[in-house]
């Protein structure tokens, strides 16, 4: 037995050296696309703060969610591929950028508290997934966007942005890429909405 026991150490050994190694964690950053933003012709000689956008339950946690044809109703996620932060922070960030972009008002800041901006923007995010199903799969986002005046928390417009956008595979990076997509058509349909005289 004890002539056993280095051979069996040995073999041991070997096998652990012969395990596959641990997978790598992926992290993803949302790309809004703002290139083809046109200025606003009269810019608000006012600020806009957006607020931290809502993301109730499995939406706002880092890794990537999917849903399938067969279990349309399930979420899952995809292992080892996460959001470089929280998904909230990110949309706000890459809305406030946008709206910037868009020169919509004199300042645009993205603060969890921004009582001295003029208006208050705020979101809650319904949507925010890559769906797969026999034909393909596609980014799948929805939306809805509120402007508060400040000075007297007066809800001036609320609206809901829906879009989705086929994505090239199922993989995580297509879904993380259809997702900026999906985003950046919502973000352009709400700047077409403020631009059109919502906030008075």
């Amino acid at each position: 037995m004890r002539k056993l026991a280095p051979t069996l150490l040995l073999i041991f050994g070997l096998a652990a050296c012969a395990s596959p190694p641990l997978p790598e964690d992926h992290y993803y950053r949302l790309d809004i696309d703002a290139s083809g933003t046109a200025p606003a012709a009269a810019p608000l000689a006012a600020g806009i703060n957006v607020m931290r956008i809502n993301m109730t339950g499995i939406y706002g946690e880092r890794p990537l969610l999917y849903s399938s044809a067969q279990a349309p109703t399930e979420l899952r996620q995809y292992h080892y591929h996460y959001w470089a932060d929280s998904p909230a922070r990110l949309i706000q960030e890459q809305l406030a950028d946008y709206l910037r972009a868009a020169h919509l008002a004199r300042d645009v800041t993205a603060l969890s508290n921004g009582a001295a901006a003029d208006y208050q923007i705020s979101g809650t995010v319904q949507r925010f997934e890559q769906r797969v199903d026999n034909n393909g799969a596609q980014a799948y986002v929805e939306l809805e966007l509120t402007v508060l005046r400040t000075a007297d928390s007066q809800r001036l417009f609320s609206k809901s942005y829906r879009a989705e956008i086929p994505t090239r595979d199922s993989t995580p990076l297509a879904a993380a890429q259809g997702l900026s997509q999906a985003l950046s058509q919502c973000f352009a349909a709400f700047s077409t909405d403020l631009r059109a005289g919502n906030l008075h």
